[in-house]
């Protein structure tokens, strides 16, 4: 585990642990996670998400990037659509291909995907009485909190992008987050693995789940792998040479939990300083901020 262990580093350790355990995680208002589905290369879904995340304070990634990771843990098609509900906040799906028409079908079938999905539709398709418009979108519109189903023209997508932030506003109102089981909900486990990684890093996948083990109980070494893996994915945390670490933005290090007496910042220069001081850990240092 490298420089784990080593005396100077390891009373830094304790104290980060003992400040990051909690029997209550507190999470202020957090940008929303958009799911974001649609055909493969497609430029209707691109004009979205490019949108999405360069105009609104929303982490944005395509759904089938998750399947892919979701997928590597050996888990069935409803194990997937419940990760994929419990990460999600809203999950947008353009459907414009035979491909989309049985993601959203699957989709529905899911009772927590379902309460979570927003379907975009062209509009030749709004009146027709194919199956997706009376099994699928029927059901959706019926039980889904950001209904019912837009349609439009997909070649002018960027037009439905007011109704789409309007159902979305709700989502941007919420009360702080209280989290007791984080180890059961992923979407929070992901941003505490943010937070511990934004202060640690560059950290090793081993010397990751030496500090999880301890904060929050025992963790599959998988699961904090796909969960690196979608905060990749989200460019929140980034990866060299087999260490994670994060990136500063506009000279900050973005931090997403809350708690009295944990000020990241301040814990962030106190492992750098000790960092500096061993070799081998000043090497990786120097490695992961060198371009």
């Amino acid at each position: 585990m490298s420089w784990l262990h080593h005396p100077r580093y390891a009373r830094q350790r304790d104290a980060l642990i003992e400040l990051f355990q909690d029997k209550i995680y507190h999470f202020p208002t957090l940008r929303l996670v958009v799911f974001l589905c649609g055909g493969a290369n497609s430029p209707v879904r691109e004009r979205i998400a490019q949108y999405l995340r360069t105009k609104t304070k929303t982490l944005v990634f395509y759904a089938d990037d998750v399947w892919a990771r979701l997928a590597r843990e050996d888990l069935n098609a409803l194990q997937m659509e419940d990760q994929l509900a419990g990460l999600s906040d809203i999950v947008i799906i353009v459907v414009e291909s035979p491909g989309t028409y049985c993601e959203l079908g699957a989709f529905s079938l899911s009772a927590e995907l379902r309460k979570k999905l927003l379907p975009i539709i062209d509009e030749t398709h709004k009146d027709t009485a194919s199956f997706i418009n009376t099994g699928p979108v029927r059901w959706i519109d019926k039980e889904s909190r950001y209904g019912p189903t837009l349609y439009g023209n997909h070649a002018v997508v960027l037009e439905l992008i007011p109704e789409i932030e309007r159902r979305m506003r709700p989502l941007r109102f919420r009360q702080v987050k209280h989290v007791t089981d984080i180890a059961a909900q992923p979407k929070y486990l992901l941003f505490l693995i943010c937070d511990l990684v934004a202060i640690i890093g560059p950290v090793s996948l081993s010397q990751l789940e030496y500090y999880l083990t301890k904060i929050v109980g025992p963790i599959t070494q998988l699961t904090i792998q796909n969960l690196l893996g979608l905060a990749m994915s989200l460019k929140l945390i980034f990866c060299r040479n087999d260490y994670y670490y994060c990136e500063l933005n506009r000279g900050e290090m973005h931090y997403f939990r809350r708690k009295k007496f944990l000020r990241p910042p301040a814990e962030r220069a106190k492992f750098m300083s000790v960092l500096q001081t061993i070799p081998e850990a000043s090497r990786v240092l120097d490695q992961v901020t060198s371009r």
